[in-house]
């Protein structure tokens, strides 16, 4: 009820002669979407640049909190399908989760400006299978107790990425971070996981 109240609130204040500026929850708009499509973008051209030292990675695992990360990743695979598949790791309940909201927050970036491919598959919150076939994934299993708590389960990936010096923040990226280490470990191990760091404050 509040989010739709929230959702005609511009409306009402536009007849009430002021004029309100939307913000998306989490800050994500058109602006931001893009710039994470730029990236999924220059991304290929590394991947292109370096593609006889390593091997093309399965699956870019991301965070997904309000979804412009997951959403401009899955717009630049769009744009170009060989791009490895998304696996954004949701860290928020709420209506605006899956892959639906996703798909259609991606049509942001056509507003910066930006050409975007519409169409592929989806195969909901079943494992991604290795090797780009799925587009994207929105796995709901590392949220837990909720969004802002940390989460007992990734304290594994706490630790052991501390070991080489990298942060993890106990609400965002300890939850991709563990999801890194639990695709590593299925019998069909991907060849190269990538994993977006986002986390805020230091490495």
């Amino acid at each position: 009820r509040a989010m739709m109240l929230l959702a005609g609130l511009p409306s009402r204040l536009k007849h009430q002669g002021a004029k309100p500026f939307f913000i998306f929850p989490g800050g994500t708009g058109a602006d931001g979407v893009s710039a994470y499509r730029d990236a999924g973008l220059e991304l290929k051209e590394d991947l292109e640049l370096h593609r006889k030292k390593r091997p093309v990675p399965d699956l870019q695992v991301c965070v997904y909190g309000t979804g412009g990360i997951a959403a401009g990743l899955y717009s630049a695979g769009m744009a170009d399908n060989s791009l490895p598949a998304v696996y954004a790791v949701q860290v928020y309940p709420g209506i605006w989760n899956g892959k639906f909201y996703i798909r259609n927050l991606a049509k942001l970036a056509r507003k910066s400006g930006h050409s975007l491919k519409d169409d592929g598959a989806f195969s909901g919150q079943a494992a991604p299978a290795l090797g780009g076939e799925c587009r994207l994934e929105t796995p709901s299993c590392y949220i837990d107790a909720g969004y802002g708590t940390e989460s007992v389960r990734c304290r594994e990936a706490v630790s052991l990425f501390e070991k080489d010096g990298i942060f993890l923040d106990p609400v965002y990226m300890a939850r991709a971070g563990q999801a890194v280490i639990d695709l590593s470990r299925r019998e069909k191990k991907p060849k190269g996981l990538l994993l977006w760091y986002t986390s805020p404050g230091r490495l």
